[in-house]
């Protein structure tokens, strides 16, 4: 009942985006303080010091005395729970913008990600049929009832919520995509689109082959980031859409090498 109410879900969206915060403080620093981490999100340390507990028991850093330490590489990749409540409002301007790419008839697949499963809640009335792997996408779009879905099954990993593996890729083999939305941990320049995950970066290079038109849904966040594994360069991609919070000089890069960029 409790996320019924505006107040809780600003909390949690702002909870969201404070864990982001510590997580991206700790990558660049590889340890941080309480107090420093207090001073810097102007919380008390008493919700810093819960933070970094929930924090550790999603296994994503160490809580030790008096602060946090995590050992993060490209190969660290944020638990889909941690990032459910950061950046909402740009991530439904990134939605609704998607959702305006889908046309009647159209076969559409959304990928696994928050940013892509916030287009749950505004595909259009227009017959679609929707292909996902992604299980908070199949259990709105089930629970809606009216839009057509094809669910791709396998391995199931808790971190994103998503299935994967040999048995998703073989039933993305035998597809013909029109539209996908498709979500990346890392962007940058020169290495392209990029996840910690190979079963996840397999996937999504699949999706590419498979699909007539790409659009990458992306927050701002996301810029800058390198992860481990590269799924597409900007050459298989048909459009990026982003958030405003996304500085100018970042997206000028993308546009100089010819990518679609759309700021909303």
């Amino acid at each position: 009942m409790g996320s019924d109410v505006p107040g809780a879900e600003a909390a949690t969206q702002l909870k969201g985006e404070r864990h982001l915060s510590i997580l991206s403080v700790l990558e660049s620093q590889g340890r941080a303080e309480v107090r420093q981490l207090s001073h810097l999100l102007g919380v008390s340390e008493v919700t810093i010091r819960r933070d970094l507990r929930e924090l550790d028991r999603q296994g994503v850093l160490v809580n030790v005395r008096g602060g946090a330490l995590v050992s993060r590489g490209t190969g660290f990749e944020v638990p889909y729970a941690a990032k459910v409540g950061a950046y909402k409002d740009e991530k439904v301007r990134i939605a609704r913008a998607a959702c305006e790419r889908c046309q009647s008839g159209q076969t559409v697949l959304l990928d696994a990600g928050t940013t892509v499963g916030e287009m749950t809640a505004h595909l259009p009335n227009s017959q679609l049929t929707v292909i996902t792997n992604a299980l908070n996408v199949i259990n709105i779009l089930a629970r809606r009832g009216s839009v057509p879905l094809l669910v791709i099954g396998g391995e199931f990993r808790a971190v994103s919520q998503a299935f994967l593996g040999p048995s998703a890729l073989g039933a993305l083999s035998a597809l013909r995509i029109d539209l996908a939305f498709v979500g990346t941990e890392g962007v940058t320049a020169d290495r392209g689109l990029q996840v910690p995950d190979s079963s996840d970066a397999a996937y999504k290079q699949a999706v590419v082959r498979a699909a007539r038109e790409v659009v990458v849904l992306a927050d701002h966040s996301k810029f800058d980031v390198e992860r481990l594994f590269t799924f597409a360069g900007w050459n298989e991609i048909d459009e990026v859409i982003t958030g405003s919070e996304t500085p100018g000089p970042k997206l000028d890069a993308l546009r100089a090498m010819g990518v679609t960029v759309t700021v909303v």
